[in-house]
Parts: C-alpha cells; sequence; structure tokens
C-alpha cells in the first residue's frame, strides 16, 4: 500500500500560473504576492488538497519585507506551495514588475485672447502639471491643433495640452485661444441724400461701410421719423455693426422729392370692336391696365375717356386717356378704335335632318334659318352642296356656305339621314298560348313584318317556362333603324306530368305473425318534374293480415299540386317460416332405471300439426355412461329444428364407497404426520 502511494505521487506534478505579476509603484507588495497560483494534477486532471497553503516569507532566505516598490523594475523572488495530504512541495521564482501606471496630472490650464491680427503667444506659460512618479522636468508637454488657430479672423479656436511621463501614460487638457476685434466699423458717405417720393431709399446706394475684419457688416436703418409718401425732409440714423458687436452710429437727412406724372397703361393702342356692340363704353374702360401716382391714390375712375365713336357704324375712330394728379401733373393717351364687323352669319338648324324613308324631294329652306347681325338676307352669298339617293337609307353629307359684305364666312357641314321611321308589326292572331312547365318555347316562329327590313329582329330567340301560371312576355321587334313594335303574349304554364316513386322492391316475403313493417322503409326515392315531393307526401294503403296465410296489396299512392297522380303496388306474401322450438336440458338418470325419452323435453311451434323424430328412441340403462339422443322437430311448412342432449347413467353405491374410501386415507395420513411431527420435535430438543 505504501510503495502504491509513493507511485502515485510520482505520477503528479505541480503547474503555476501567474508568476509574473505586475505592481504599481509605491504599493503594498501583500496586495499582489497572493496572486501566483499552484495547482497540483495526475495525469492532466486537477486534484484538490483541502489542506494544502502557501509560504511567501523565508523560503530561500527571500523576505517580503526586502521588496520594494518606490523604484521601478524587476524583483525575483521565491515562493512555496505545499501539498501535506500528499508530502509534496513545490518552489516557484515569482517575477514582480514595479511599474508606473498612472497619467500625470495637470494642474492649471491657460486661457489666451488676442486682438485681430495679433501674433500667437507661446501657449505652454501658464500651464502647471506634475506626476506621482517622475520629477516635471522628465516630462514632455505637447500643445496639439495649435496650426487651425488664425490670427486674421475672429474666433474661438480650441488647442490640446498633452503631457506624457517616461512610463508613456498620458494626460490631456482643452484650452482655447480667442482672436476678438475692438474695432467698429467705418461710415462713409458717398453723395446727397435724395429719394423720389414712393422710392425705396436703399442706405448702401448712399453710403459706404468697411470693417477691419473683411467681413459683412449689419446696418440698421432707423427710420421712423420719414413719411415716404409726403415730400419733406426727414432726420435718420444709422448703426452700423460688425460680428464682434462693435458699433459706430452716424445720423443724417433725408430730402424727399416729386418730380413724375401719374402712370396710364393700357392693355392695347388699337382696339377692334364690333359693329352693334352697346357695351363699347366698358370695353374701352376695360383697356384701362393700370393707374397709379407717387403722392394721390389714383384708380380707373379718374381716368377721363373721349371720342366720337359711332357704333352702328363700320369706321376707324381715336379715343382719349387723360388723368391727372393733385401736383396738375397729368398724362394723355390716345389710341386707334376699329368699329368692324366680324361677325359670321348664323346658319340655324329648324329641324332634325332626318328625310322619311319614302320621300322623294328635300327642300334646305324649310330646314335651314340664315341670318346676319349687320346684312340683309339679300346681300349675303349663300350656297347649298347635297346629294341624297332617297331609295337607299343612309347619311348623306350637305355643306352650306354664307358670306356676308365684311368676307365673314359661316359653314355649315352636317348630315342629312334617309331614315326608316316605321317600326315592325306582328302578326299574331292569338295573345293566349299554352305552354308546359320547363318548356322551351321558340319565339322564332311568330311572324314579324316591316316595310323595310325583310327580317326584323325579336329582342329573345327562346324562353323556358319553370313556374306554372301565367306569364307575360313582351316581345320587342327591331328593325335595323332602330324602329320597336311591342307585343304582349300570355302563357298558361302548366304542369300534366305525374309525380315518380320508386321502390326497393316489388314484392316482400313475411312469417305469419310477425310485427308491422315499416312501409317507408320500402321507398328508394320520390321526386316530381315541377313540385318539391318528399317520402312523407306518399300515401300508404295497407291490406295486409299479418296473422292468416296469403298475399296482400301495399299500396303506395302520390299527387302533385296539380293532380297528377302516381301508384305503385308491392306484393305481401304471408307465410310460416318459423321454426318449431325445442326446450331441453341434460340429465342424469340412475343405474338400470326406467326413463322415458321424451321426459324433460318441451317442443312448441305456431303450427299444430307438427312430427317429431327421436335418433335413437331408446336408451339401454344398464350400460353406465353418458348417452347423446337427438330430437328433431317439422312444421306442415316444413320448417325443421333439431337438438341434441345428453343423458349420464350413474350408480349411486359407487359414491358411498369412493367417500368412505377418502375418508380412512385422510385419518392414516394424519395420524402418520401427527406422529412424525412429535418424533422430531422431541429429537430436537435433544
Amino acid at each position: 500500500m505504501y510503495i502504491f502511494k509513493i507511485f502515485q505521487m510520482l505520477l503528479m506534478a505541480v503547474t503555476w500560473t501567474n508568476i509574473e505579476v505586475d505592481v504599481p509603484v509605491y504599493s503594498s507588495i501583500d496586495e499582489y504576492i497572493t496572486i501566483p497560483e499552484a495547482t497540483l494534477t495526475e495525469n492532466g486532471n486537477i486534484v484538490i488538497d483541502e489542506n494544502m497553503y502557501y509560504v511567501y516569507d523565508g523560503v530561500d532566505n527571500n523576505f517580503r519585507s526586502d521588496i520594494e516598490t518606490n523604484y521601478l523594475g524587476r524583483i525575483r523572488y521565491m515562493i512555496k506551495a505545499v501539498f501535506p495530504t500528499y508530502h509534496i512541495e513545490s518552489k516557484q521564482e515569482i517575477i514582480f514588475n514595479v511599474i508606473d501606471i498612472d497619467n500625470p496630472t495637470i494642474l492649471t490650464v491657460p486661457t489666451f485672447t488676442i486682438l485681430l491680427g495679433e501674433k500667437i503667444p507661446d501657449v505652454k506659460i501658464g500651464l502647471d502639471y506634475k506626476d506621482n512618479f517622475y520629477q516635471k522636468n522628465e516630462l514632455i508637454v505637447n500643445v496639439l491643433s495649435l496650426d487651425t488657430v488664425n490670427n486674421k479672423k475672429v474666433g474661438r479656436y480650441p488647442i490640446t495640452y498633452q503631457v506624457i511621463d517616461p512610463s508613456n501614460n498620458i494626460e490631456t487638457a482643452t484650452s482655447y485661444i480667442e482672436v476678438v476685434d475692438r474695432i467698429p466699423p467705418n461710415i462713409e458717405k458717398l453723395k446727397e441724400v435724395i429719394v423720389e417720393l414712393g422710392e425705396e431709399f436703399n442706405i448702401r446706394n448712399f453710403y459706404k461701410f468697411t470693417d477691419d475684419s473683411g467681413e459683412y457688416i449689419d446696418v440698421i436703418l432707423d427710420d421712423t421719423n420719414i413719411n415716404y409718401n409726403k415730400v419733406g425732409m426727414y432726420q435718420f440714423n444709422i448703426v452700423a455693426k460688425d460680428k464682434s458687436g462693435n458699433v459706430t452710429q452716424h445720423f443724417d437727412l433725408l430730402k424727399i422729392i416729386y418730380t413724375k406724372s401719374p402712370e396710364l397703361v393700357l392693355f392695347s393702342n388699337v382696339l377692334d370692336i364690333d359693329v352693334n356692340d352697346l357695351d363699347y363704353e366698358t370695353i374701352l374702360k376695360e383697356n384701362i391696365k393700370h393707374v397709379s401716382d407717387k403722392v394721390d391714390v389714383l384708380s380707373i375712375d379718374n381716368v377721363f375717356i373721349t371720342h366720337l365713336i359711332n357704333i352702328n357704324k363700320l369706321g376707324k375712330y381715336q379715343v382719349e386717356y387723360k388723368v391727372k394728379n393733385s401736383f396738375n401733373k397729368e398724362k394723355t393717351t390716345i389710341i386707334n378704335v376699329n368699329i368692324l364687323d366680324r361677325t359670321k352669319p348664323n346658319i340655324e338648324v329648324l329641324s332634325d335632318l332626318i328625310i322619311p324613308y319614302g320621300i322623294t324631294n328635300f327642300i334646305p329652306q324649310n330646314h335651314f334659318k340664315i341670318t346676319d347681325n349687320y346684312d340683309e338676307y339679300s346681300d349675303l352669298n349663300i350656297s347649298y352642296n347635297y346629294k341624297i339617293d332617297f331609295k337607299t337609307l343612309g347619311d348623306y353629307s350637305i355643306r352650306i356656305e354664307a358670306s356676308d359684305t365684311s368676307k365673314n364666312k359661316a359653314v355649315f357641314e352636317g348630315i342629312i339621314k334617309v331614315s326608316d321611321l316605321e317600326p315592325p308589326v306582328f302578326l299574331v292572331s292569338e295573345d293566349v298560348i299554352e305552354v308546359k312547365v320547363f318548356t322551351i318555347y321558340n319565339f322564332s316562329n311568330i311572324l314579324v313584318t316591316d316595310n323595310y327590313d325583310k327580317n326584323p329582329t325579336l329582342n329573345i330567340n327562346s324562353y323556358e317556362f319553370r313556374i306554372i301560371g301565367q306569364k307575360e312576355i313582351t316581345l320587342i321587334a327591331s328593325d335595323s333603324s332602330g324602329n320597336q313594335s311591342k307585343k304582349v303574349l300570355v302563357f298558361n304554364v302548366v304542369d300534366d306530368e305525374a309525380p315518380i316513386i320508386i321502390l326497393k322492391t316489388n314484392e316482400i316475403k313475411l312469417s305469419m305473425g310477425s310485427k308491422r313493417i315499416n312501409y317507408i322503409d320500402y321507398i328508394e326515392e320520390v321526386y316530381d318534374n315541377y313540385d318539391f315531393l318528399e317520402i312523407s307526401d306518399v300515401k300508404i294503403i295497407d291490406t295486409i293480415n299479418y296473422n292468416e296465410l296469403g298475399i296482400y296489396e301495399l299500396i303506395y299512392y302520390l299527387t302533385d299540386q296539380s293532380g297528377n297522380e302516381e301508384c305503385k303496388i308491392i306484393e305481401v306474401k304471408i307465410d310460416d317460416t318459423t321454426k318449431p322450438i325445442i326446450s331441453l336440458k341434460d340429465e342424469v338418470i340412475p343405474y338400470k332405471s326406467k326413463y322415458n325419452i321424451l321426459s324433460g323435453v318441451l317442443i312448441t311451434d305456431n303450427d299444430p300439426d307438427l312430427k317429431i323424430y327421436v335418433y335413437p328412441n331408446y336408451i339401454d340403462t344398464s350400460k353406465l355412461g353418458v348417452h347423446q339422443i337427438t330430437y328433431v322437430a317439422i312444421d306442415s311448412r316444413g320448417n325443421i329444428q333439431t337438438k341434441t342432449r345428453l343423458i349420464e347413467v350413474k350408480d349411486k353405491n359407487i359414491n358411498i364407497k369412493t367417500y368412505l374410501y377418502i375418508g380412512i386415507n385422510l385419518v392414516i395420513t394424519s395420524s402418520i404426520t401427527g406422529f412424525s411431527y412429535l418424533y422430531f420435535e422431541k429429537k430436537k430438543r435433544k
């Protein structure tokens, strides 16, 4: 057993992890000396020793108190792991790297403000910083983003300070350089400020604004004292402000003058007006497009219109438009007006341009009225152009041209129709027709005639009558010209077909005395060509006597609502099909006893005329054992029943001897068993 433990320990190994540990400078070594770990394994599997412990002090003369973390560098130190359960120890050299992991600290960050165009100062002046380990002179200071500062443009520019210690720990801080402008803008007057009454006052037309920043200057005009709609001298104030908020003010005078006439604008300098147009004064006034003045409020109603126009006579005339303001400044415009006849003659259609088939002439004056707004009818030049075939239906073109003395020409182009206006005629003598339900009636046999078409068309070719009773159908006969005639026919729709009964059989055989059958069960299907009939609609006449042999009839009778009848018969035969009933049971009889072969046998039947046969018809009771007897019963209709029973012949004395023998055996067996028990029990006690 001891040798096995030694062999087991030889298979075990100790594995160390975290044998190199980083220790921040100035830190207590106690926080880091326990980081290394030892693990005991056997064949790659970890073995747990509940009593395992570490030795951190005194291993190979390495003492914890000798470890100094106030200096950067590598410290070699020996520790030991003990697994007492397995009598195993393991030493391991641990490397402690004393390092600096803290960033420098920036204590003070300066900010800078310079004037526009001023040189950028030394931005490291005013910056204060320190480090947890290194001296200040060992630290490196970088200034980032300094090249983005534009001292020629107002703005606030960020810069970044970066302080780096020899361990490459970096600390950053952000500051800014603000470039400011404190010189106000300059206002230079270019010319005397004079504005025409009503015109816009744009101060940049009279002044030049500049700034040392070179950027756009906001200019605010205070003109609250100026009335731009009144001639006079007014004081105003200008405020020029640059983006840095520097302000320059300038006070000056504005002179408003007025030297212009009213403005009169017309749509046209030449107007064409139709002769006899009584509303021509409105046309002249509507030619005024715009009237305005810088001083007065003027409208179209302030314009005076003068002329010598005779609206009822063609010719050329002049019209004068004049408007004046309160300064006696006026505007006059003269235009030419032409009184013209520009209206075409009017060609009015008095009636439909339809010629009934059969008429042989066409008079245009009966269908058209031609007039003119200025010329008399006799002064008009009128021409008609058409060609009509009165014997052929169709459309024929007509063209009418009418010109007045002013060369205005009206043209009418239309269609003259030669049309069939008479409808077809029905040649039907009867108005009432009888048809069978579901009959498809062919209406093409109805005669129709027409004055033009040889074969007028009916709106219906055929119709299926699905409902009995009277049905009115309106026939419409149409010819090729769309003329229609109507004819109302009354159809008496009748149903003369009997319903149908389909039975499952035409013959039923039943036993006499049977229970009453359900007659409906023998109906396969019931239907009618028109009515919705069901099996329950069938009437059944029963003539059957179930208790008497014979042939009977079941009569099935069905009627639809139109009185059509259907009758079907099933022949029912009542016969005796019941077998006789033999009731018996097996028996045990004494040895050599007398026995009646029919003893205990009951045979019944609905037919009293029975024949009974027994095989065998005798039992020899002197023979012990089981005897088999077959009974056969046959009625007068040949129904037969067969049944077998067993008769056992027994000797009762044999049973008494058997019981006595069994009793003696039980007594002997019990005695032997009791004696044996006492013998062995006594022997056991000894």
